[in-house]
C-alpha cells in the first residue's frame, strides 16, 4: 500500500492522475482483534508446563480441558478446529496416533501427535465415555455433568484463557499462543520449516516463519558481540 501511495503521489504531482485512490487506506487488521500472524506472543517450556497441570485430574470437565490444552499445544491447531473433531478423527497409521483435524477452506490436515497427548486424548474419551462413539465431537460443551454442543471458539477462547490465569500468566492470553508456541519450539528443535508447515496448515512457509520467536534472533543480535 505505502508503494502505490508513492507511486500516485509522483503521478498525481505529475497531473497524470487526479487524485491518489489509496490516500489514507490503511494495512487491514489480521486475525482475532487484530491479532495476526507473528504477533502473538509465545510461552516458555515451563509456562505451557504449568498449563497443562493446571485442569483437575479425575473428572470429566478436568480431563476434558486436559486433553483439549494438549491438542492445543501439541498440535498448533487453529482456536477453532478442536472443536470440530470427532473420535473417528483420532485414529493410526502404522506405529504413529494421528488427528485429522479440518481447517481453512475444509480441507483436510492429518498430523501424527505426541505420545502425551494420544494418552491425554485417551484418559479424556474414557472418563467421558464416548472412546466408541465414532461421530461422537471429542470435545463438548457440559451442563450439569452432561455433554452438549461441541466447544463453540468462544468457549474454547474462555477455557483457555481460564487455566493460563490458573497458571499465573496475565488475563488475555488466548489458543493463538499455543499456534505461535508450537512453531516456535519447532524452529527452537531444529524442525524444518516445510515440516513445521505441514502440520499447523500454513499455505505458506513465509507464514509460518513470521511465527517463528526463537530465542536464537536475540543471541545472534549484533549488539551482543560489541565491547568497548
Amino acid at each position: 500500500l505505502s508503494a502505490l501511495s508513492s507511486l500516485f503521489r509522483v503521478l498525481t504531482d505529475q497531473r497524470l492522475a487526479e487524485t491518489n485512490p489509496v490516500t489514507g487506506v490503511k494495512r487491514p487488521k489480521t486475525g482475532n482483534a487484530g491479532i495476526g500472524a507473528g504477533k502473538s506472543p509465545s510461552l516458555t517450556r515451563q509456562q505451557v508446563r504449568l498449563m497443562l497441570d493446571a485442569p483437575k485430574r479425575g473428572t470429566v470437565k478436568g480431563e476434558r480441558d486436559r486433553a483439549l490444552l494438549h491438542v492445543y499445544f501439541y498440535t498448533g491447531a487453529r482456536c477453532s478446529e478442536p472443536g470440530r473433531l470427532k473420535v473417528k478423527d483420532l485414529s493410526f497409521d502404522r506405529e504413529y496416533t494421528t488427528l485429522n483435524f479440518t481447517i481453512k477452506g475444509n480441507k483436510r490436515n492429518t498430523v501424527a501427535i505426541h505420545p502425551e497427548c494420544h494418552q491425554a486424548l485417551k484418559d479424556h474419551l474414557e472418563m467421558s465415555q464416548i472412546a466408541d462413539q465414532d461421530d461422537a465431537y471429542i470435545f463438548t460443551a457440559m451442563y450439569n455433568g452432561t455433554s452438549g454442543e461441541p466447544l463453540s471458539r468462544k468457549q474454547c477462547y474462555r477455557l483457555f484463557n481460564h487455566y493460563a490465569v490458573k497458571a499465573g500468566l496475565p488475563d488475555g492470553v488466548y489458543p493463538h499462543v499455543a499456534r505461535s508456541t508450537f512453531i516456535t519450539e519447532g524452529f527452537s528443535n531444529g524442525v524444518p520449516g516445510e515440516a513445521i508447515q505441514r502440520t499447523v496448515g500454513h499455505s505458506s512457509i513465509t507464514t509460518t516463519e513470521g511465527y517463528n520467536h526463537t530465542t536464537t534472533k536475540h543471541r545472534e543480535s549484533a549488539s551482543l558481540k560489541m565491547g568497548f
